[in-house]
């Protein structure tokens, strides 16, 4: 990805190590028990789409927000204990 980048900011991703943000930790949109064929692949053939459009546009459409992005949720517990595990 970073190559199809050309130096760019990679969007709407979490870092260290890179990953993509498919979803808002600890709002529920995700959890152990939801299929993966009905929440993450597809989500990821989005995020996908979107990607390709940003690489020609340098404009990401796909939506979407990171925690902490004006977010009066961040100081949620839940929300915190999500952040972490993702680091």
């Amino acid at each position: 990805m970073r190559l199809l980048a050309g130096g760019r900011d990679l969007p709407h991703i979490y870092h260290n190590p890179d990953r993509l943000c498919l979803y808002l930790p600890g709002t529920g949109q995700w959890d152990a028990s939801k299929r993966l064929d009905l929440t993450i692949i597809p989500w990821t053939h989005l995020w996908l789409v979107y990607f390709e459009e940003w690489i020609v546009s340098d404009d990401w459409k796909g939506g979407g927000k990171h925690p902490g992005e004006d977010d009066p949720d961040e100081g949620n517990r839940a929300l915190r204990r999500s952040l972490r595990r993702m680091r």
